[in-house]
């Protein structure tokens, strides 16, 4: 499934991630799997962003892409689709197309 037409949201599950940021960290409790994920800044910025509703891979960089400061470039958007594999990858959101 290509990037570009995929969305991205939470877990819909009644046991949805818990947070906390303290000063750039964020902590994650995931309660269907039990395990707490320490994101990097950029990762949590974009678990919180996608926290407010499912988000395109396009909103997510340019989210990141202002966030940040910088211009969305191929660069960016690789690091993001890192990030968003990653968040995937640990049960903190979930893609569809």
């Amino acid at each position: 499934m290509q990037t570009a037409r995929r969305r991205w949201s939470l877990i819909d599950d009644a046991t949805a991630p818990r947070w906390r940021c303290w000063g750039g960290d964020f902590v994650v409790f995931n309660g269907f799997s039990g395990n707490t994920h320490r994101l990097e800044l950029l990762a949590g910025e974009i678990f919180f962003f996608v926290r407010t509703g499912p988000k395109s891979f396009s909103e997510i960089c340019t989210f990141a892409s202002d966030f940040l400061e910088i211009p969305d470039g191929s660069n960016l958007s690789s690091m993001i689709e890192g990030i968003l594999t990653s968040l995937e990858e640990v049960g903190l959101l979930e893609s569809e197309s």
